[in-house]
């Protein structure tokens, strides 16, 4: 199997759609994982062996700081929580069919219902955000 990220998305795009996920579940799937791999780009990160446990955490702490460019104002709640959904089970995948370490699968955060995050001390985004 490829190991470059976006490789590595299409392969699990196409996992979905052989599993007969419908049409816009898969769209949006690839939708989110795409701000993922484009985040990891700009971090220089563009295989799934340059992936570290804290490259999650960093993520989703980008994705609690993020700002949407229509309106000016951070992105909702619900957008970060799909985001993340889609991550932890792209990882999961990854490390059910791949050689992608399962530890590292375990280390995307989990959101509350307030947006926030648990990160670990060793993200970069360690702060939480104020409610």
């Amino acid at each position: 199997m490829a190991s470059t990220l976006p490789a590595l998305v299409q392969s699990y795009i196409e996992y979905l759609q052989r599993s007969g996920h419908k049409r816009r579940i898969v769209n949006i799937t690839r939708q989110q994982l795409d701000y993922f791999v484009t985040w990891c780009q700009t971090q220089s990160i563009t295989a799934s062996d340059q992936i570290s446990d804290t490259t999650a955490a960093d993520y989703v702490g980008h994705l609690q700081n993020e700002v949407d460019l229509i309106n000016g104002a951070a992105i909702g709640i619900r957008i970060v929580r799909e985001r993340v959904t889609k991550l932890r089970r792209l990882f999961e995948w990854l490390a059910r069919d791949t050689n992608f370490s399962s530890d590292i699968a375990a280390t995307v955060p989990t959101i509350d219902k307030r947006g926030k995050a648990n990160l670990p001390s060793n993200s970069c985004y360690d702060q939480k955000l104020p409610a």
